[in-house]
């Protein structure tokens, strides 16, 4: 199937990306959704295993940043505590966020891979400014209420698609 927000990878969770192994060309940069994708939505409760996948990423030499729609000190404490720049108020889908990001990631477009847990924000995003696409699962079920009503409810019909087309589990 080929829609706008269908992403390229689809997988449980962001430290299960191997950039390597996921991809035909492994990229030199990741741009990173933060709620629900690092951390559960709201929180600043970052896991053992996410700092390692990121400390993994960072010896491989990969080029990391947070773009979220977030507002909040939040992703600013974040992006400190992962040592990665980050935007806030990104406004995935649509506005500069993707192309903001790959300037300071000072990469092209196509060294790099968009991970996020939304198909009509992060993989719609990175679809749109032409980077590869990962979706992962939400970390939580816990979501901002906007998301709960616009996405989640039919992002559900989708993902039960992609799962049926790629043999997802």
């Amino acid at each position: 199937m080929s829609l706008p927000f269908w992403p390229q990878i689809y997988i449980e969770r962001a430290v299960d990306f191997d950039p390597e192994v996921h991809l035909p060309t492994p990229r030199k940069g990741l741009i990173l959704d933060l709620d629900n994708t690092l951390v559960p939505w709201g929180t600043e409760d970052v896991s053992p295993e996410v700092e390692l996948w990121v400390a993994s990423m960072r010896e491989r030499g990969i080029k990391m940043m947070i773009l979220s729609n977030s507002t909040s000190g939040r992703v600013m404490r974040l992006g400190k505590r992962f040592d990665m720049p980050h935007i806030s108020g990104a406004g995935k889908p649509f506005g500069p966020g993707y192309e903001a990001a790959l300037r300071r990631l000072d990469l092209p477009r196509e060294a790099v891979a968009a991970i996020g847990d939304q198909l009509f924000t992060d993989t719609l995003g990175a679809n749109r400014a032409g980077i590869s696409s990962v979706l992962v699962k939400p970390l939580a079920k816990r979501d901002f209420i906007g998301t709960i009503i616009i996405s989640r409810n039919l992002e559900r019909f989708f993902i039960k698609r992609i799962i049926e087309e790629r043999g997802v589990k």
